[in-house]
């Protein structure tokens, strides 16, 4: 674990910052995802496809194309602050219907 996750973890615990997302890079999918976990296909800088559960609490698998070449894509966003946005909105237009933004970690 890195230092600023450490310390990002620490704060929270503290109440000083409230939790947000949060991102990592991987290989592949993990069998079973986390809350609040945006996960990054690809390397630092060359992301392909982001993954998360849905925030309404369905337990939602989203899976987001990152790749300028398709269509619909997704622009991500990586902050000095270690926190993640992506444009545009995510809209699921079946199931639970969550339209939601993630900026800079946290949904809206």
């Amino acid at each position: 674990m890195k230092i600023a996750e450490l310390w990002d973890r620490l704060l929270i615990w503290l109440s000083i910052r409230k939790p947000l997302y949060r991102y990592i890079h991987i290989k592949d999918f993990p069998d079973e995802w986390k809350e609040k976990t945006v996960y990054l296909l690809g390397t630092p800088g060359n992301e392909w496809l982001a993954g998360l559960l849905c925030p309404c609490g369905c337990k939602k698998r989203i899976e987001l194309v990152l790749l300028s070449e398709e269509r619909p894509r997704w622009n991500l966003i990586i902050h000095k602050k270690r926190t993640l946005s992506l444009r545009p909105s995510v809209w699921l237009k079946k199931d639970c219907k969550s339209h939601f933004f993630l900026t800079e970690g946290n949904i809206q």
